[in-house]
């Protein structure tokens, strides 16, 4: 990281949500497998906001 690179974790910021993909929502609830499916690609849009803001998500297992 450069001198002029500030990350929201280096400011002090605090990231309570994220946008995530909203086609076929209705099946997250679902108990088969395109709710996992789903809840999967929900969970890697979390782990890949993490990584590239230098965050650790908080009370999130991933």
């Amino acid at each position: 990281m450069t001198a002029n690179e500030v990350t929201p974790k280096l400011k002090g910021l605090i990231i309570e949500n994220i946008h995530t993909p909203v086609q076929n929502q209705d099946k997250l609830w679902s108990d088969n497998p395109d709710g996992e499916d789903l809840a999967e690609c929900y969970m890697q849009c979390v782990k890949d906001c993490a990584e590239e803001s230098g965050l650790r998500p908080c009370g999130i297992l991933l």
